[in-house]
């Protein structure tokens, strides 16, 4: 087959020339579009990894000391934790479960634990956002610390709550982390126990007893 006709002007056989060169370029961008699109995702995930891994280490070397020292310190001065279901993470709520006068003595009594409080509740804001924002992998970081975040959010509700009202933001990508971890361990734990459930009744042996002369 000749791509070039004698019989046609130059401009012609390049102009007859140009649809088939089209479809290769338009081939050829498509094909790396793919390449780089692909390129990319695997960049974000490998990004995303080790942001992840420099958020558990940092969990480890500031966050837990940080919520150690105002444990220890509400150790020293006698402050018990509060007794109360979770349920919605606000001022309101709080007031609603305990009461004004009660809410208003166990307020108090953390006054002068104030620093130390915040300065928890803002290092478990800080490696929550990377993760809520979708900046870090939370499945890496989950399968690490996912039930000692929880654990620490479910300890410190009080004061995350107090800090709250029905308008108020804040600390919200603590709230919104524990929400994802907790609703995800709580899936883990009834599976769990259907599965053992499940062997439980496999493992049972039902016998019958047929009526005399009826086999």
């Amino acid at each position: 087959m000749d791509f070039f006709d004698s019989t046609k002007s130059i401009v012609e056989n390049l102009y007859l020339l140009s649809g088939p060169i089209l479809t290769l370029l338009a081939v050829a961008g498509i094909v790396q579009l793919f390449l780089t699109k692909k390129t990319l995702i695997i960049n974000s995930q490998r990004d995303a990894a080790n942001l992840a891994a420099q958020q558990l280490r940092d969990y480890c070397e500031r966050v837990i000391p940080t919520l150690n020292k105002y444990d220890i310190s509400l150790r020293k001065e006698k402050i018990q934790d509060v007794d109360i279901e979770i349920g919605e993470f606000s001022r309101q709520y709080l007031e609603k479960k305990l009461g004004k006068p009660r809410l208003k003595e166990i307020v108090n009594e953390r006054l002068k634990l104030l620093y130390l409080q915040l300065n928890a509740l803002n290092t478990l804001e800080s490696f929550s956002i990377y993760f809520v924002k979708g900046i870090a992998d939370e499945q890496i970081a989950y399968s690490s610390v996912g039930r000692t975040f929880c654990f620490s959010v479910e300890k410190y509700y009080f004061d995350i709550a107090f800090s709250r009202s029905k308008d108020d933001n804040a600390f919200q990508n603590i709230i919104d982390l524990y929400k994802l971890w907790r609703s995800r361990l709580d899936k883990e734990k009834l599976t769990k126990e259907q599965e053992d459930l499940l062997r439980r009744l496999n493992n049972i042996n039902v016998e019958t007893i047929d009526p005399i002369g009826t086999k």
